[in-house]
Parts: C-alpha cells; structure tokens; sequence
C-alpha cells in the first residue's frame, strides 16, 4: 500500500480529503470523464507521493471519502428550475440575450434545448432578425 491513502484517518486528521463525481454525460465526442475517479482512487492507494523535483512528501495523507453519484436528469432539472426562478428579476433573460448576442456577433447558429430559451426567443423574436 502506497502512503497517500490513510483509510484509518477521518478528513479532519488528513491535508486533504478526495471525493470523485464520475460524470461525462456532457461530453460529446470522447467520453471517459466518469472514469477519472475511479482511476484517482485506485492510484492514491498506490502511490507514494513525491514532488516535481522528486521530494519524497511521506507526511501527506488523502482521506478518500468515495464517489458522489450523480443523476444528470434530476441535477439538470435543479439548474432549470434555478435558471426559471431567475426570471422574475431579469437574470435569467439577461443571461441568455447576452448568450444570444455573442453568437450573432460571431456567427454563430443556436440551437435552443431549454424551455426557458425557447420562451425567450418567442417572446423577442423580433431582436433575433437584426
């Protein structure tokens, strides 16, 4: 067993605690992300840590706390509600014209997957033809 896992040590007795949240369901084109964790977890077992100029660190301690799994339909629907509670303040609304802008400024097309956009561009679709 490497020195950097302490498993008989509490978060409070290590430098620092790790915990993982295998997650890639954004990642289009190379998927692997959700995979860093497990790999992070395996090595700090492993590994003795050293520095970049090969300085043996034998006093650091990892407290591995696990992953947190994670729900991408359930956390997304958080951000929306968030995002809608937004509106009534003109946060969310000035979130996207800003969005929006950007994209006409540099050519870019948009492709809206949020009911929030989408009831913005019906309601301003006039600013959306200049």
């Amino acid at each position: 067993m490497g020195d950097l896992h302490r498993p008989d040590l509490s978060p409070s007795e290590t430098d620092f605690s790790m915990i993982g949240i295998p997650f890639d369901g954004l990642a289009s084109a190379r998927k692997g992300a959700a995979f860093a964790p497990e790999r992070l977890h395996a090595w700090s077992r492993h590994l003795t840590p050293f520095s970049e100029d090969r300085t043996r660190l034998k006093d650091l301690t990892i407290c591995d706390l696990g992953d947190i799994i994670t729900d991408p339909e359930a956390d997304f629907d958080l951000v929306r509600q968030r995002v809608a509670a937004l509106e009534g303040r003109g946060m969310g609304s000035l979130l996207v014209k800003t969005g929006l802008t950007y994209a006409r400024e540099n050519k870019l097309s948009v492709q809206s997957l949020c009911w929030f956009v989408d009831g913005y561009l019906r309601r301003h679709e006039a600013d959306q033809n200049k």
